[in-house]
């Protein structure tokens, strides 16, 4: 508004001093004044481009990070606990002792039945044929029996790490009922981000295949959403949120990235979650300080001859930076950013 004024007070005086000395001098040129109008807040600096982008907007959400596909190891016979020593996340090798759970009724069984076995044998060896069937039976039950006492020895199936122990903690001396929980495994590298609508107001699912994007400690890591409810199998062994979220899995390397980065990530359990809410694929748009004023009366300055325009504009969301334009502009117009 200054500027304006400025300039008109200074047409007003050349006018002025041109019809001096009695009005014999004629003007032969338009004084044109440019059409500014910017408060010195709105001065800008820089020019860019309206262009056509792909942009994609998400909204974070908190989400949890561990083991959720981990295996349950349990109790193999209602018997007493006398050896096992887990803390969370201990690493295990294949065969490696869980837990060892007194067998001493069942040894008793074991002994008498070697006893019966070796009574056959002695007589199957004294050239007695008729006793060779007899013997192969009682053996057959021997080893079953010792095939029974080699289960209340627990040991790691596989390279794990134990992903979980029971909430309430297994002590020593404790009698555990068969198919009670004792810990949970999973392989290292089998970690997942989840995601449960219910945790959260939004309720949003994202669908399976869905790119998303895991950040923890200020570092964006790529994901895919690998399970929603919809797909999750159901079984007695997994937690029933499991059942309601939407299981994410790192791309190749990035779980590597992570856990490289953040080595205490899995025991911190949560990060946030970008979720994918819209996507916007060749839409123009803008950066966002090139669009001015406010709700309802956005406009740009549109560069043309070496002056500003000022246009009105109508704006849809802002994404990364870039305001999407939905009418007022075209491809390849310049704005002052």
């Amino acid at each position: 508004m200054i500027k304006k004024f400025y300039c008109v007070f200074l047409a007003c005086v050349v006018l002025s001093a041109c019809s001096a000395d009695g009005g014999d001098v004629k003007v032969n040129s338009v004084i044109k004044i440019p059409n500014y109008d910017m408060s010195a807040a709105e001065s800008t600096t820089g020019v860019s481009e309206v262009q056509r982008r792909d942009l994609i907007g998400g909204t974070s959400v908190g989400g949890g990070l561990g083991y959720f596909y981990a295996d349950v190891i349990r109790a193999p016979a209602t018997a007493a606990l006398i050896t096992y020593d887990l803390t969370q996340y201990q690493k295990l090798a294949a065969g490696d002792v869980i837990a060892v759970f007194d067998s001493s009724e069942l040894d008793y069984t074991i002994t008498n039945q070697q006893i019966v076995t070796d009574a056959a044998y002695r007589e199957y060896s004294a050239n007695d044929e008729r006793q060779r069937i007899l013997y192969e039976i009682e053996q057959t039950r021997l080893e079953q029996l010792q095939t029974e006492k080699d289960k209340y020895t627990v040991k790691a199936p596989y390279d794990c790490v134990v992903a979980a122990k029971p909430e309430q903690a297994l002590k020593l001396g404790d009698t555990i009922k068969k198919g009670e929980m004792i810990c949970q495994i999973a392989r290292e590298n089998d970690v997942f981000s989840l995601y449960v609508p219910g945790w959260q107001s939004e309720e949003t699912t994202p669908p399976v295949g869905a790119a998303v994007s895991v950040t923890l400690s200020g570092k964006d890591y790529s994901c895919t959403v690998a399970a929603s409810p919809d797909y999750l199998p159901r079984t007695a062994d997994r937690d029933n949120y499991l059942n309601m979220g939407s299981v994410i899995r790192f791309d190749d390397g990035e779980l590597e990235r992570l856990l490289t980065d953040v080595p205490g990530a899995v025991a911190a359990g949560w990060v946030t979650i970008t979720l994918p809410v819209s996507e916007n694929h060749h839409d123009l748009s803008v950066p966002a300080n090139a669009v001015k004023g406010g709700e309802g009366n956005h406009y740009c300055f549109v560069i043309e001859n070496d002056s500003r325009i000022r246009v009105p504009v109508t704006t849809g969301d802002t994404i990364d930076g870039f305001t999407i334009i939905k009418n007022g502009l075209h491809a390849g117009q310049l704005v002052a950013n």
